[in-house]
């Protein structure tokens, strides 16, 4: 019985039935193979192949990704190759093309393209019921990020890929999407010039001119490199990982499942979407002061636990999901009188923010901000910013200035809560005019005032 998906170009890719003897080109469709209980199928990969270390290790390798030995590949007498439009020259794809094999072009450029990739692999594979139960979970897992970060102000970021000249991606690719569906911004101005990588299947019009950027990250140190001065010398937390960050399919499963443990991060798209998901912790209202106090010094010497005070209402105590979870270890349940999804309380980061290793956690500033009764938070200063805007002077606990950083920082940061909309629509456009996403950002609050907040409401 035949199988039958379509290709990157949208053309009908056919085989007379699932493959049996496959090689795959890509590293990160080798490591879905195996996933998927078809690795026992692969008879050939290239040599970067390196997912799982004890699947491919007895895999013939076939080269690389922009040098394949064709000759190689003939020989293995597939039925399936598997290729990139990013990752292979359109000379060898024709050449195994003209030698009469049945090769499957890929180019997924969104996260649900990479998904909707694991369930066409299903299918070519008589994989379909495997294929489909991971894609579904992957699926949820993408619902679930874009909820946590459809409210939030995009986040700077700069992704560089190669260096020597160094290279970052282009728009409408992988690592693109990745970026801005796990809440990143514009890495690149829409008017730079994108490399022509013309492929096999495209007319040699503008679909046929992708740039051929994305792949492995490349890590910088210090200052900004010479030749990329849209990289800000203030910029921060640049990491590396194991994997490349173009990686779909299999890499995409193991963040969904949460089956890593959370300090491994073998991916960047993994801290990611971490991240995203810590963002939707709950925050709850404790009116019994007493049995936090008790519990607090019930926990072992030297456990750090957060409790914020509620500015208006004395007694009561405001606590994140995690921090609730260490008292109840400590005691008997404590019982919470409200709570808050935390994702409701927007945070604004503005492009002047400085110091980044000084910030306190999301859930920090989240907790701070509903004991004072308020909606959300823009940062506004610190005070290792030298010539920046005059710091306020808090007066009171009811003051919606506030100063709040991580412990151990060396600089203090100060923020501004608003417990309406209409009030931060108008100090954002007042305070931050130069920025465009400001003021959007106050107007796009999801509730218009603290009762809303509460209630779960919206306004």
């Amino acid at each position: 019985m035949g199988v039958k998906i379509q290709d990157a170009f949208g053309r009908p890719f056919e085989l007379g039935e699932p493959a049996s003897r496959i090689v795959s080109l890509i590293p990160s469709i080798t490591e879905t193979l195996f996933t998927l209980g078809a690795g026992d199928r692969v008879v050939g990969v290239s040599k970067f192949c390196t997912e799982p270390p004890d699947g491919v290790a007895t895999k013939t390798k076939v080269g690389g990704q922009k040098n394949p030995q064709v000759d190689a590949i003939v020989g293995l007498k597939p039925d399936l190759v598997i290729a990139n439009v990013e990752e292979n020259r359109k000379a060898d794809v024709e050449a195994m093309w003209a030698a009469g094999l049945r090769v499957l072009v890929t180019y997924p450029r969104t996260v649900g393209e990479g998904i909707q990739l694991i369930r066409d692999l299903g299918v070519l594979t008589g994989t379909g019921d495997r294929a489909g139960e991971i894609a579904a979970t992957c699926e949820a897992a993408l619902a679930e990020v874009k909820r946590a970060t459809g409210g939030r102000a995009r986040v700077s970021v700069f992704c560089p890929i190669w260096r020597g000249p160094y290279m970052t991606i282009n728009h409408d690719t992988y690592v693109d999407d990745v970026l801005k569906t796990c809440g990143g911004g514009e890495h690149l101005p829409r008017s730079a010039r994108a490399i022509p990588n013309s492929h096999p299947g495209g007319d040699g019009g503008p679909e046929a001119r992708r740039d051929s950027l994305a792949g492995r990250a490349i890590p910088l140190r210090g200052e900004a490199p010479e030749g990329f001065p849209c990289l800000p010398r203030r910029a921060g937390g640049l990491r590396r990982s194991r994997h490349p960050l173009g990686w779909q399919g299999a890499l995409v499963v193991r963040t969904a499942d949460r089956r890593e443990p959370q300090d491994s991060d073998k991916h960047p798209v993994d801290k990611l979407l971490r991240l995203a998901k810590a963002g939707m912790s709950r925050i709850y209202r404790i009116d019994d002061g007493r049995a936090v106090r008790e519990q607090q010094r019930a926990l072992p010497r030297g456990t750090v636990v957060e409790t914020w005070l509620d500015v208006f209402e004395p007694g009561t105590f405001w606590v994140s999901e995690a921090t609730k979870q260490l008292l109840d270890g400590a005691g008997p349940p404590l019982t919470s009188s409200a709570s808050v999804e935390g994702s409701r309380i927007l945070i604004f980061f503005s492009d002047e923010q400085r110091d980044a290793a000084s910030l306190p956690s999301e859930d920090s500033i989240r907790v701070r901000v509903v004991a004072g009764h308020g909606i959300a938070v823009t940062w506004y200063g610190t005070t290792a910013q030298a010539g920046g805007r005059p710091l306020p002077e808090p007066t009171s606990p009811e003051d919606a200035f506030f100063y709040l950083m991580k412990k151990g920082g060396s600089a203090n940061h100060a923020w501004r809560l608003f417990r309406t909309r209409d009030e931060a629509v108008e100090f954002m456009a007042r305070h931050f005019p130069d920025d465009a996403r400001a003021t959007a950002w106050a107007e796009a609050l999801p509730v218009a005032r603290y009762s809303e907040l509460l209630s779960g409401g919206t306004g």
